[in-house]
């Protein structure tokens, strides 16, 4: 198929990535090697061989493979497909760290996770996760992971127990092969440590810059990098109170021992107990103007918290990170329950003790109200200097007063006031 370069996206030294178009008019992006390297060749003929292997699960998720192509019997180029609108992560993040919310991030976040688990169920590890690898769409936050030249299938344990990653998000288990036995299981970890370090850049990026261990930590025991790693952590959680959550998360994935690090499936678990209530308010508005594609979970309040599977291993060697919960949290619950034991009584007698004199003078008031009774109440509104009110009290007196004479008076009574007054009718009313 013959394809019409439209402009070069990026140019390396052993290879360059154009945009290019079919005479129908369909476009692709093109992979094409520059300099007949055996290492690129070699490089180029696995991802093609990845992207075969993939090509069944692909969705909106991953750059799918659309053709090959082929010069004098040997393979030059890839050619992908292309999802307008994207760009590179690293780039967005180094530029415009503020560019996203803290709903946003959790989006990007989960979105991430659920790709890698589909990779992993389909036998794939990618090895070489960073933000330069990921590609964003910022208005729809749909992500593709990209570049899968060190990627390796489950069956290839040559290519396992190969050096693969960039130094700044590689896991510090990558740096003690050949001696360490690297399994399918391990190399899912790593690519779980590798995101981890990612969504700090993407959460956190003022502060790390790319860089999380120092140089030659990587090459320490577990417990040291443990222990810088802890540090690093309670540094976050003073720094920014306010993305606790994500903190924690993160904290699941970058952990020093690959068998204490959760899976992608638990890890997305986490998130849900997390935000099990529903996200929070901007992310719901862009869902509901299909700014967000609908395959974002927006949870009802009445859903229950899902169980955390905890990971197998002795609690000895458990991070000191994990399970943790955080100073503000437990303040919360505890202010909640000391609330709930409370009684009204006992309210009011804390009110009364406390130095608020407005809340003292209202709780005084409402009892002298209650123990008033309608004399009282009456009394102390004649005692008043309020004009109209003593007038109404003075002619409800009256007409009390009134009322019980009448009551007293019996019928012979009335008749004989009807005699003695002055009515004549009544007189000659009575005589007749």
């Amino acid at each position: 198929m013959d394809y019409r370069i439209i402009k070069t996206i990026g140019e390396g030294t052993y290879g360059k990535v154009d945009l290019v178009e079919t005479k129908g008019g369909e476009e692709y992006i093109m992979k094409t090697i520059v300099n007949d390297q055996n290492a690129y060749l070699i490089e180029l003929s696995r991802e093609l061989k990845v992207l075969q292997y993939i090509k069944p699960y692909c969705n909106k998720y991953f750059i799918c493979l659309h053709e090959p192509l082929y010069r004098d019997g040997k393979l030059y180029g890839l050619v992908l497909k292309y999802i307008p609108g994207c760009v590179e992560l690293f780039d967005l993040v180094k530029h415009r760290p503020d560019q996203f919310t803290f709903n946003e991030k959790f989006i990007i976040m989960k979105r991430l996770l659920e790709s890698l688990s589909i990779l992993h169920k389909a036998g794939v590890v990618h090895r070489d996760i960073k933000g330069e690898n990921i590609l964003i769409n910022p208005k729809t936050l749909e992500v593709h992971y990209i570049d899968y030249g060190a990627a390796c299938i489950q069956n290839d344990m040559t290519c396992l127990h190969r050096m693969a990653g960039t130094p700044a998000t590689v896991a510090p288990e990558m740096f003690k092969i050949p001696n360490a036995d690297i399994t399918f299981e391990i190399a899912k970890r790593t690519d779980i440590w590798s995101l981890g370090v990612t969504f700090l850049d993407l959460c956190f990026y003022r502060v790390y810059r790319g860089d999380f261990l120092p140089p030659g930590m990587e090459r320490k025991s577990q417990q040291v990098i443990q222990q810088y790693i802890s540090v690093q952590f309670d540094r976050l959680e003073k720094m920014f109170p306010q993305s606790i959550v994500l903190i924690d998360i993160i904290s699941q994935m970058v952990v020093a021992n690959p068998l204490n690090r959760m899976s992608c499936k638990n890890i997305l678990r986490l998130m849900e107990k997390n935000y099990i209530n529903g996200i929070l308010q901007d992310a719901l508005d862009k869902a509901k103007s299909n700014v967000i594609p609908p395959d974002v979970k927006i949870y009802s309040t009445g859903r229950k918290s899902l169980s955390i599977d905890k990971p197998k291993m002795p609690l000895k060697h458990r991070s000191t990170m994990q399970f943790k919960r955080s100073r503000t949290s437990r303040r919360k619950s505890t202010r909640s329950r000391r609330r709930s034991r409370k009684s009204r009584t006992s309210r009011l007698k804390s009110v009364r003790r406390s130095g608020n004199r407005r809340s003292r003078r209202k709780s005084t008031r409402s009892r002298r109200r209650s123990r008033k009774s309608r004399t009282s109440r009456l009394k102390s509104v004649r005692r008043s200097g309020n004009r109209k009110s003593r007038r109404r009290s003075t002619r409800s007196r009256r007409k009390s007063t009134r009322s019980r004479r009448r009551s007293r008076k019996s019928r012979a009574s009335r008749l004989k006031s009807v005699r003695r007054s002055g009515n004549r009718r009544a007189r000659k009313r009575r005589s007749n």
